[in-house]
């Protein structure tokens, strides 16, 4: 009885080392799910002409030519947790109305560089980081004529950089498909004037000074949608406001409607507003005056190609 027992201890005993003794199965590793990265691009490129000729034209009248160049391209970086876009704009036209005596003048004039990064907190929500730069290529002009009647150039009222704004800013967005929307509250806009006749005239800003920043709050809203077939309308709206005057509110506002004849032909009918406190506006008396609404808009029979 005494052998029986014992043997019945020493396999209680034995049992639970031989499952210590036995080797533990490793598990498989894990798959690492590698981040995607999707490069998109995409762009537009477009150029309108027009003349009228007119020639003993009893009706009355003027012979005008004009041209118009429209470039528009968009990089963007996207991953599971990041938007990287990267875009630029350009607009440039003139025309000249009249004979040879008169001078081809510049009818529109716009340079837009920028970059953005947005880090996803969800699908609608993200944290942006951008910076923007809007200034103009080419001179421009007042005029007068001389004693034979020949148009020339006067004074000189812009150039490139001069002026030239960059907005740059860390806050929130929403965006979906066709809309977001962005409040910057860490931001700053920084006025240059890099010409030494404007920046002493003070046209823009502050006399003499050349790069003037101002730290504020900037907000941001865009729209990219379609309103029908072959119609797209796209506008891109911002204000900011710095914080030693809260009150002065400066607005960009660029709205563009694209109306697709076919694969080559477009329509394109577009509106620039824009409220600068700080810029003072030469009037037809030759007086300048402050706190005016500039506003442009162009209508164009385009001819060019996507990409």
């Amino acid at each position: 009885m005494k052998n029986h027992l014992f043997y019945v201890l020493l396999c209680l005993f034995c049992f639970p080392l031989q499952l210590l003794a036995q080797e533990t199965p490793k598990e498989a590793p894990k798959e690492v799910v590698k981040d995607t990265v999707a490069w998109t691009k995409n762009g537009a490129a477009n150029l309108s002409f027009a003349n009228v000729g007119l020639s003993n034209w009893a009706g009355g009248g003027q012979s005008s030519i004009s041209v118009g160049l429209l470039l528009d391209g968009k990089i963007t970086r996207t991953t599971k947790k990041s938007i990287w876009e990267n875009y630029g704009n350009l607009a440039l036209g003139g025309t000249r109305v009249g004979d040879s005596k008169n001078l081809f003048k510049k009818t529109d004039d716009l340079l837009i560089l920028g970059s953005k990064y947005a880090y996803k907190i969800n699908e609608n929500w993200s944290i942006p980081a951008n910076i923007e730069l809007r200034t103009q290529v080419l001179d421009g002009y007042t005029f007068k004529r001389d004693a034979q009647g020949q148009e020339m150039t006067d004074q000189k009222v812009s150039g490139f950089m001069a002026p030239g704004y960059l907005f740059s800013g860390v806050g929130i967005q929403y965006q979906n498909k066709l809309f977001n929307a962005s409040f910057l509250p860490m931001g700053n806009r920084t006025i240059f004037i890099l010409d030494d006749n404007l920046a002493n005239a003070g046209i823009f800003g502050e006399k003499g000074r050349q790069v003037i920043p101002d730290f504020g709050a900037t907000l941001r809203m865009n729209l990219d949608a379609p309103v029908m077939k072959n119609i797209n309308l796209k506008s891109s709206f911002m204000a900011f406001s710095k914080y030693t005057d809260l009150a002065r509110i400066d607005v960009t506002w660029d709205v563009l409607l694209v109306m697709k004849i076919n694969k080559y032909v477009t329509t394109s009918f577009g509106t620039n507003l824009i409220y600068f406190n700080d810029a003072k506006v030469k009037q037809d008396d030759g007086t300048l005056k402050q706190y005016v609404v500039q506003f442009k808009h162009a209508l164009m029979v385009n001819v060019g190609f996507k990409f």
